[in-house]
């Protein structure tokens, strides 16, 4: 599909134009309705986003990438009870889906629950054979309750899958003089 072409080359106006055209052609379309949203998320228009997922989920309401990306923009506006509604069905869904547990657990972490926020980002590790942002994420939870080695270990394998907030997170901690260097 063009829109995938153009939405992958970050042609956005252009790929909202083909999803638009595929969704007047056949309106009962959710993979278009969803892909649509995932453009105006890049572009920040979350209330278009919003809702073309709610769409994309009445028309296909099996559909657990649309729950978590819906979640997602849920996250982003800190509609967190309603973030936690979507990745959870998510889950129920797809129960191998990892960023939905990834992003479920950021939800948690937000609400200081950690140990919570930790088991999500652990099944998400346990289901993504390369789980960098997870890593990083369960980092964030052992660097919130003191575990300090444990939190370097995940940056330090976040980092090596090249995720670059883990490897600004572990020269922070060294900054601290906490002994961590890379």
């Amino acid at each position: 599909n063009r829109g995938v072409a153009f939405g992958r080359k970050r042609e956005n106006d252009r790929a909202i134009a083909d999803y638009t055209q595929a969704i007047e052609l056949d309106p009962t379309h959710a993979r278009a309705y969803n892909n649509r949203g995932m453009v105006y998320v890049r572009q920040r228009l979350f209330d278009a986003a919003m809702k073309d997922y709610t769409r994309a989920i009445e028309l296909d309401p099996t559909n657990a990438k649309v729950y978590s990306n819906r979640g997602a923009v849920y996250l982003d506006m800190e509609d967190e009870n309603r973030a936690m509604e979507d990745f959870s069905k998510a889950i129920e869904l797809d129960p191998a889906f990892a960023m939905a547990y990834n992003n479920r657990g950021t939800v948690y972490f937000r609400n200081e629950e950690n140990e919570r926020a930790m088991e999500d980002y652990t099944q998400a590790i346990a289901l993504d054979p390369t789980p960098a942002m997870a890593l990083h994420n369960r980092g964030l939870v052992y660097l919130r309750l003191g575990d300090i080695e444990s939190a370097t270990a995940d940056f330090f394998a976040a980092c090596g899958l090249g995720y670059l907030l883990a490897c600004n997170q572990m020269e922070e901690i060294g900054d601290f003089g906490l002994g961590v260097k890379r």
